[in-house]
């Protein structure tokens, strides 16, 4: 049967659009697609012009479809999935034999930035098998035991064949039930007072809560009360739990502060010399690794700190 495509709207349209009507949201549609809000709204705007009704109900800060754009939310919706589905079929028809990728990355990066992540690189290359192995001393690991690494550096500068992701931006968070219960501010000369969540041992290169307070040029005191844990993923939970206040990394709470379960104690972010790198093994398949390169990078570029 012969299709003519001289009636359909642009593909990058109906996507927004489903976006859009899943969430009822402009704003959380353009950051699932990482692209602007006002993107999104000239899309919508633009396809609505070309099916010659309106598919929202604007109102002030909400957002509704109209009974026609629900009707039409649905057939997107299902017809996209169905394309979805056609091209994964094609693409492990053309590859049948699954690629192994090995990642070597830390405990909380792992937990708190890839996982969340990683399910959309899974559907993007559904024949690329993944292997994750924990290790926060990541760079330290032979290149025939990872293809790709992740890991944080002191070297301002890399070397060759790192490709640079996150500053090391460092700074106390704790969960809002906890910062209401402190009455609401905390400021950092204080901070001593409370309860902070520690690691019963600090690695060697990791800002701890004494290099923290030197960078910030304030004092220094032993705190008052202190919860120690083993690993600092378990010291972001601890803080999502109200259990007290946490050094963390921008990129490994980035999802929490922005989910509202965290919030940040001061507004300026000191930056550390090193930076987060993702390096790649001599040793393995560089097409394979660049696709997931590829994929990283976009990611980093989506995250707005």
């Amino acid at each position: 049967m012969v299709m003519s495509t001289k009636g359909l709207p642009p593909l990058n349209s109906l996507v927004m659009f489903e976006a859009a009507a899943r969430y009822c949201s402009f704003t959380l549609a353009a950051d699932e697609l990482c692209v602007t809000q006002a993107a999104v709204s000239r899309q919508i705007r633009l396809l609505e012009e070309h099916l010659g009704r309106s598919l929202f109900i604007r109102k002030h800060r909400t957002l509704e479809l109209t009974a026609a754009g629900k009707d039409y939310a649905s057939s997107i919706s299902q017809s996209l999935a169905d394309i979805l589905a056609a091209t994964q079929a094609a693409s492990i028809a053309s590859t049948p034999t699954a690629q192994k990728l090995t990642i070597v990355a830390g405990q909380c990066f792992t937990s708190f930035w890839l996982m969340p992540r990683l399910n959309s690189f899974q559907k993007q290359h559904p024949d690329i098998q993944i292997h994750i192995t924990v290790d926060d001393q990541a760079n330290e690991r032979s290149e025939s035991d990872y293809d790709l690494a992740f890991f944080y550096s002191g070297q301002p500068d890399g070397v060759a064949g790192w490709h640079r992701l996150f500053e090391e931006n460092v700074f106390p968070v704790c969960s809002p039930s906890y910062l209401a219960q402190a009455g609401g501010e905390i400021s950092l000369t204080e901070i001593w007072q409370h309860t902070l969540l520690m690691m019963d041992s600090w690695p060697e290169n990791w800002e701890n809560w004494e290099s923290w307070a030197l960078r910030e040029g304030i004092e220094y005191q032993q705190p008052s009360k202190a919860l120690f844990l083993a690993e600092q993923t378990l010291i972001v939970q601890a803080a999502v739990q109200d259990c007290g206040i946490a050094l963390v990394w921008d990129w490994h709470v980035h999802d929490l502060i922005k989910q509202g379960k965290l919030v940040p104690l001061v507004d300026r972010v000191q930056k550390r010399v090193g930076s987060f790198y993702l390096s790649q093994s001599k040793l393995s398949d560089r097409r394979i690794n660049k696709l997931f390169l590829d994929w990283v990078e976009t990611e980093v570029s989506c995250q707005k700190f």
